[in-house]
Protein backbone atom coordinates (compact mmCIF):
# COMPACT_ATOMS: atom_id res chain seq x y z
CA UNK A 1 0.00 0.00 0.00
CA UNK A 2 1.71 3.03 -0.99
CA UNK A 3 1.74 6.61 0.99
CA UNK A 4 -1.67 8.05 -0.48
CA UNK A 5 -3.54 4.54 -0.18
CA UNK A 6 -2.43 4.15 3.72
CA UNK A 7 -3.69 8.11 4.30
CA UNK A 8 -7.13 7.86 2.55
CA UNK A 9 -7.44 4.31 4.26
CA UNK A 10 -7.40 6.67 7.70
CA UNK A 11 -10.53 8.60 6.82
CA UNK A 12 -14.05 8.61 7.11
CA UNK A 13 -16.43 8.11 3.93
CA UNK A 14 -16.83 11.72 3.71
CA UNK A 15 -13.76 12.61 3.90
CA UNK A 16 -12.58 10.18 1.18
CA UNK A 17 -15.17 11.75 -0.85
CA UNK A 18 -13.98 14.86 -0.31
CA UNK A 19 -10.43 13.85 -1.05
CA UNK A 20 -11.91 11.72 -4.14
CA UNK A 21 -13.70 14.73 -5.23
CA UNK A 22 -10.77 17.28 -5.28
CA UNK A 23 -8.75 14.99 -6.54
CA UNK A 24 -10.37 14.35 -9.51
CA UNK A 25 -10.24 17.90 -10.46
CA UNK A 26 -6.87 18.51 -10.04
CA UNK A 27 -6.15 15.59 -12.05
CA UNK A 28 -8.68 15.69 -14.44
CA UNK A 29 -10.34 12.37 -13.84
CA UNK A 30 -13.67 11.39 -13.84
CA UNK A 31 -15.51 11.88 -10.17
CA UNK A 32 -15.65 9.69 -7.37
CA UNK A 33 -19.10 7.29 -7.21
CA UNK A 34 -21.11 9.01 -4.29
CA UNK A 35 -20.70 6.30 -1.51
CA UNK A 36 -24.04 4.91 -0.38
CA UNK A 37 -23.31 5.69 3.51
CA UNK A 38 -22.62 9.52 2.57
CA UNK A 39 -24.04 11.57 5.38
CA UNK A 40 -24.56 14.30 3.41
CA UNK A 41 -24.32 16.86 6.79
CA UNK A 42 -20.81 15.84 7.92
CA UNK A 43 -19.73 16.47 4.32
CA UNK A 44 -20.74 19.28 4.57
CA UNK A 45 -19.34 20.34 7.32
CA UNK A 46 -15.93 18.71 6.55
CA UNK A 47 -16.37 21.13 3.01
CA UNK A 48 -16.65 23.99 5.33
CA UNK A 49 -13.62 23.34 7.86
CA UNK A 50 -11.37 22.84 4.79
CA UNK A 51 -12.43 25.66 3.52
CA UNK A 52 -13.57 23.67 0.12
CA UNK A 53 -17.26 24.43 0.28
CA UNK A 54 -16.88 27.05 -2.62
CA UNK A 55 -15.27 24.52 -5.26
CA UNK A 56 -16.86 21.71 -4.10
CA UNK A 57 -20.04 23.54 -4.93
CA UNK A 58 -19.34 23.89 -8.75
CA UNK A 59 -17.64 20.30 -8.31
CA UNK A 60 -20.95 18.64 -7.33
CA UNK A 61 -23.55 19.86 -9.79
CA UNK A 62 -21.46 17.25 -12.32
CA UNK A 63 -23.64 14.63 -10.69
CA UNK A 64 -26.89 12.93 -11.52
CA UNK A 65 -28.90 15.83 -9.31
CA UNK A 66 -31.22 13.31 -8.48
CA UNK A 67 -28.99 11.66 -6.23
CA UNK A 68 -28.34 14.32 -3.43
CA UNK A 69 -30.39 16.02 -1.46
CA UNK A 70 -31.41 19.70 -2.92
CA UNK A 71 -30.36 21.51 0.62
CA UNK A 72 -26.87 20.09 -0.10
CA UNK A 73 -26.73 22.48 -3.24
CA UNK A 74 -28.36 25.02 -1.45
CA UNK A 75 -26.20 24.62 1.35
CA UNK A 76 -23.08 24.73 -0.19
CA UNK A 77 -24.08 27.99 -3.09
CA UNK A 78 -25.34 29.86 0.30
CA UNK A 79 -21.67 29.04 1.70
CA UNK A 80 -19.96 29.68 -1.70
CA UNK A 81 -21.58 33.55 -1.75
CA UNK A 82 -20.53 33.89 2.05
CA UNK A 83 -17.43 33.09 0.57
CA UNK A 84 -17.17 35.60 -2.33
CA UNK A 85 -18.14 38.30 0.06
CA UNK A 86 -15.47 37.56 2.34
CA UNK A 87 -13.10 36.76 -0.28
CA UNK A 88 -13.94 40.11 -2.35
CA UNK A 89 -13.38 42.24 1.18
CA UNK A 90 -9.88 41.18 1.66
CA UNK A 91 -9.02 41.48 -1.63
CA UNK A 92 -9.96 45.02 -1.31
CA UNK A 93 -8.20 45.43 1.89
CA UNK A 94 -4.86 43.87 0.29
CA UNK A 95 -5.25 46.62 -2.25
CA UNK A 96 -5.50 49.35 0.09
CA UNK A 97 -2.20 47.99 1.46
CA UNK A 98 0.17 47.44 -1.10
CA UNK A 99 -1.27 51.04 -1.94
CA UNK A 100 -0.21 52.17 1.38
CA UNK A 101 3.75 50.55 0.68
CA UNK A 102 3.83 52.14 -2.75
CA UNK A 103 2.89 55.22 -1.42
CA UNK A 104 4.85 55.37 2.04
CA UNK A 105 7.65 53.53 0.60
CA UNK A 106 7.53 50.79 2.71
CA UNK A 107 8.21 46.65 2.50
CA UNK A 108 5.51 44.19 2.10
CA UNK A 109 6.01 40.03 1.46
CA UNK A 110 2.33 38.79 0.94
CA UNK A 111 2.30 34.80 1.63
CA UNK A 112 -0.07 31.85 1.05
CA UNK A 113 -3.58 32.42 0.57
CA UNK A 114 -3.90 36.08 -0.99
CA UNK A 115 -1.11 35.60 -3.48
CA UNK A 116 -1.73 31.90 -4.62
CA UNK A 117 -5.69 32.48 -4.94
CA UNK A 118 -5.80 33.90 -8.71
CA UNK A 119 -3.46 31.36 -10.19
CA UNK A 120 -4.26 28.42 -8.35
CA UNK A 121 -8.26 28.43 -8.64
CA UNK A 122 -10.44 29.33 -11.38
CA UNK A 123 -12.97 31.30 -9.27
CA UNK A 124 -12.58 34.07 -6.48
CA UNK A 125 -15.13 31.74 -4.36
CA UNK A 126 -13.45 28.66 -4.48
CA UNK A 127 -11.04 28.64 -1.65
CA UNK A 128 -12.02 30.77 1.39
CA UNK A 129 -9.13 33.30 2.40
CA UNK A 130 -9.56 33.41 5.73
CA UNK A 131 -6.98 36.51 6.66
CA UNK A 132 -4.04 37.83 4.93
CA UNK A 133 -0.31 37.08 5.56
CA UNK A 134 2.55 39.59 5.34
CA UNK A 135 5.56 39.94 5.88
CA UNK A 136 7.03 43.40 6.74
CA UNK A 137 10.94 44.71 7.55
CA UNK A 138 11.28 44.78 11.11
CA UNK A 139 12.69 48.37 10.36
CA UNK A 140 9.53 49.58 9.15
CA UNK A 141 7.67 48.21 12.21
CA UNK A 142 6.85 51.27 13.74
CA UNK A 143 5.87 53.31 10.72
CA UNK A 144 3.25 50.49 9.79
CA UNK A 145 1.44 50.36 12.84
CA UNK A 146 1.15 54.08 12.97
CA UNK A 147 0.28 54.15 9.22
CA UNK A 148 -2.38 51.23 9.56
CA UNK A 149 -3.88 52.73 12.58
CA UNK A 150 -4.55 56.09 10.56
CA UNK A 151 -6.46 54.12 8.18
CA UNK A 152 -8.46 52.18 9.87
CA UNK A 153 -6.85 48.94 10.21
CA UNK A 154 -6.89 46.02 12.99
CA UNK A 155 -3.46 45.26 14.37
Amino acid sequence: MNKREQFEDTLDVEARFLVGILCAHVRQESLPVIPERLNWQKFIQLCYATHYAGIISDLIRAYDSTKIPEEVFQQLKSYQLRVLTSNERLLHQYASLVQIANEQQLTLYPLKGITLMPNLYERPYHRHISDIDVLIDNKDLSKWENVLKTQGFDI
